[in-house]
């Protein structure tokens, strides 16, 4: 475990970066529209092969050898069933092109062309609907745990932690573009969408700033490897209540699984040749 002050500093600036990929999904919704299906589903998948392997081929064999497998589980338990609880109270945001012509199909049934357009005149003139800033309340929320996952993962190895910051950046840009799509609807200000993005994105090294500074004190290997395990057990549920699922709906199974092992065998590769070849141990 690496608890230099250079290492601390890697994995806030790799949260960061992860914060500003909600700006990066804000500005490709504003620019591009709905994203290609096909496209993030396999990057969706890549990203789940990612996790899991990170999850189950380093984060759990590591946790058990330090503190043995009951307690390994225990807090794997308590990662899944805590971060199922942020999951079911704050339900994570979707972005679904679809909506939009959803919800025209619905307004040409009811009122006058005056009157709706009266209604969405009355929209715009309030800024951000309520959607929109749930959707940043929610992603906010979820990217507090995201964070301080980054931060540990960098503590246990600078390979680890990039490539876990890799996957959760891919995964939170279309959440940007959850957030920014809908407040652009209803504002027509493209900054306000922007701002709102960004805000949210901002909770990820907010998180793990916090925590980096609150619990750094009382990091012993014993508390750092619970931490892992349960860090593992909120990759594990993000993969498959999430990531999966989604790229399920965009791809075929054998697409999915394929883009799946693709990601598994890329961080695998990675993490290989950083240890043996670079000489960067963990």
């Amino acid at each position: 475990m690496d608890f230099s002050w250079g290492t601390q500093v890697v994995a806030l600036t790799l949260t960061f970066v992860g914060g500003l990929a909600t700006v990066l999904g804000g500005s490709l919704a504003l620019l591009a529209g709905t994203p290609n299906p096909r496209k993030l589903g396999a990057m969706l998948g890549g990203s789940s092969g990612v996790m899991l392997y990170i999850a189950f081929a380093d984060l759990i064999p590591d946790s058990a050898l330090a503190i043995g497998h009951p307690y390994t589980w225990l807090f794997f338990v308590l990662g899944v069933v805590g971060f199922s609880l942020v999951m079911y109270y704050i339900p994570e945001p979707h972005f679904d092109g679809d909506d939009d012509d959803e919800g025209h199909g619905h307004s040409h049934g009811h009122g006058s062309r005056e009157e709706r357009s009266g209604c969405e005149n009355a929209e715009a003139r309030h800024g951000p609907t309520k959607a929109g800033l749930a959707t940043a309340i929610g992603m906010c929320i979820h990217n507090l745990p995201e964070g301080i996952a980054v931060y540990i993962s960098c503590l246990r190895g600078l390979d680890v932690g990039l490539s876990l910051a890799v996957a959760i950046i891919i995964h939170v840009i279309p959440e940007g573009m959850a957030i920014a799509a809908p407040i652009y609807h209803s504002t027509g200000s493209k900054w306000e969408a922007i701002k709102w993005a960004l805000l949210a994105g901002m909770c990820q090294p907010v998180g793990a700033l916090v925590f980096g500074i609150a619990f750094s004190h009382h990091l012993t290997p014993f508390v750092l490897s619970a931490a892992l395990s349960a860090v593992a057990g909120i990759m594990a549920l993000l993969c498959v209540q999430e990531l999966i699922p989604t790229c399920l709906r965009h791809l075929s199974l054998w697409e999915a699984g394929m883009s799946h092992m693709f990601g598994a065998l890329t961080i695998y590769l990675t993490v290989t040749f950083v240890q043996r070849v670079l000489g960067v141990e963990k």
